[in-house]
């Protein structure tokens, strides 16, 4: 089925004379964290390391309600437990239809070390990270779970121009990171479960896209929060360890 939706996607952007281009997944715009306040920051070189993808083996189904006649009228959906393979994190580069490719094992550590400030915070799998002769600190995570769920009924479809929705998504996002000294990677001195869960209803005239509007938001949300607490666990780890050394 999901075979059968791309090709009619990519038909259909065909006859429309579009052409959709591929991009990285790391390629998500994110903030970078200021370290303004964090003077113990500069210069730390941080490596991000690819992480452990422990979601189900489950990659997605359709409710059970989709399948029966004239109930499926009333409700019909599905979940995705990797919304990353399934094009929901797909997105526009100006006007531009965009396909982000890439799983967030690999993606994550990318992201989070462009939201880290300065030049020397890289992903495992970065080349660059290769002529680093050391580290000062490692980032290491777990993706737990990515569920993108989407409730819909044609029967509220009816109604519609009155403005009552008709889909109703939801996102659930768990990543643990966490960061310890390069040299004492036993030790860590952050870890911390990141958790995302929003839902957001969509009518005609409101929300359209909202299960990509939510995985994408998801993504970058919690990177954004990731990076933020990164930088403070390690300029306060630096500026301990100075302390200790001057005494």
């Amino acid at each position: 089925m999901s075979m059968i939706v791309g090709l009619a996607t990519l038909v259909g952007a065909a006859a429309c004379g579009t052409t959709t281009h591929v991009q990285r997944l790391r390629e998500l715009p994110v903030a970078t964290v200021g370290d303004d306040d964090h003077v113990a920051w500069e210069g730390t070189r941080v490596l991000i390391e690819r992480f452990d993808d422990l979601r189900t083996p489950e990659y997605g189904r359709a409710f059970a309600t989709a399948q029966i006649p004239m109930v499926n009228l009333l409700h019909s959906g599905g979940q995705a437990e990797y919304p990353e393979h399934a094009g929901l994190l797909d997105g526009k580069d100006g006007k531009q239809p965009v396909r982000r490719i890439g799983g967030l094992e690999t993606e994550l550590p990318f992201l989070i070390a462009r939201a880290l400030p300065g030049s020397h915070a890289l992903a495992d799998d970065d080349p660059r990270a290769r002529r680093e002769p050391s580290w000062d600190y490692v980032v290491d995570g777990r993706v737990l779970q990515s569920t993108a769920t989407q409730h819909s009924s044609f029967a509220l479809g009816m109604v519609a121009l009155l403005g009552v929705p008709v889909v109703f998504s939801r996102h659930e996002m768990r990543l643990e990171v966490t960061v310890a000294p390069a040299d004492a990677r036993g030790e860590p001195i952050f870890q911390k479960i990141y958790r995302f869960d929003e839902r957001m209803a969509e009518g005609l005239y409101y929300h359209h896209g909202s299960a990509q509007r939510l995985s994408e938001r998801a993504v970058r949300e919690t990177v954004e929060r990731v990076a933020e607490d990164v930088v403070v666990a390690v300029a306060d780890h630096r500026a301990r360890s100075a302390l200790g050394e001057a005494g």
